[in-house]
C-alpha cells in the first residue's frame, strides 16, 4: 500500500466526479468540503462517501469541525 494522502476538494455534490480520480480503498484520501456551504450538500457528500468507504471497507474520520475527512483503506 502507497502512503501518499491524495487531497479531493469538493465545493459541490455535483463535483462527486473527481472521487472516481481518487483511489479510494487502495490509499489515504482526505476530502476537503470546507467550501461547501449549503448544508444540504455537505450532507449528501458525507452519505455518498460514507458509503463508498464502507463499501471499500475503509474507515472515515473527521479531522476538524470545518470539513476535512480521512478515509483509510483497511489494513
Amino acid at each position: 500500500m502507497n502512503d501518499e494522502v491524495e487531497t479531493i476538494t469538493l465545493e459541490s455534490f455535483e463535483e462527486m466526479s473527481k472521487l472516481k480520480s481518487a483511489r479510494v480503498g487502495e490509499k489515504i484520501v482526505a476530502l476537503d468540503i470546507r467550501n461547501t456551504t449549503v448544508k444540504e450538500e455537505r450532507v449528501r457528500i458525507l452519505d455518498f462517501v460514507t458509503g463508498l468507504a464502507f463499501g471499500k471497507n475503509c474507515t472515515i474520520r473527521q479531522i476538524n469541525d470545518e470539513g476535512v475527512f480521512l478515509i483509510n483503506p483497511s489494513k
